[in-house]
């Protein structure tokens, strides 16, 4: 799905003439070795990482209730997916008049779908984020997160910036 979806959001974000170029961004998302590694881990990184690539690319192609409802898939996957939906709202009422209901549907969508998941695990976990997400951070240090974000830049962007710069 995440291949799937990168291809999409490269293609709409291409001018016509370079639409082409399009096939070459699912094949620089397979060759990317943290998305390899993760994708085959049996963690749900891989759905996390196809819902946000599928909510970007909704939204590029002007599908703001497909957006909202992979943004909402994303925070169901793990709770950090709510900054996604959160720019895609942005984004969404930053190119729609505000006194359109186009405008506020999909911020009401959204803000009920957040609402019912947030009622779901205080009263189920008594808790605003699942008993696993405790067990997997719980006495991390500060530093181990540093380390994380070192590795992530390291292994992942910085591999493509001549890219980014020839693009540029």
């Amino acid at each position: 799905l995440c291949i799937g979806a990168t291809f999409v959001l490269a293609r709409s974000l291409l001018p016509e003439k370079y639409r082409l170029l399009a096939g070459v961004a699912p094949w620089i998302l397979v060759l990317s070795v943290p998305f390899s590694f993760w994708a085959t881990s049996g963690l749900e990184t891989a759905l996390f990482s196809a819902f946000i690539t599928a909510a970007l690319a909704a939204q590029v192609l002007g599908l703001p209730l497909l957006a909202i409802a992979s943004a909402v898939g994303a925070v169901l996957t793990r709770p950090d997916g709510l900054l996604v939906g959160l720019v895609i709202l942005a984004v969404h009422h930053m190119s729609h008049p505000w006194r359109s209901m186009r405008t506020w549907v999909p911020l009401g969508l959204f803000g009920l779908s957040i609402m019912l998941l947030t009622a779901f695990r205080l009263l189920y976990y008594h808790a605003l984020v699942p008993n696993t997400y405790y067990a997997k951070v719980g006495g991390a240090s500060f530093t181990f997160g540093l380390s994380h974000v070192q590795s992530f830049w390291l292994n992942g962007p910085v591999l493509l910036l001549p890219a980014a710069v020839i693009g540029g």
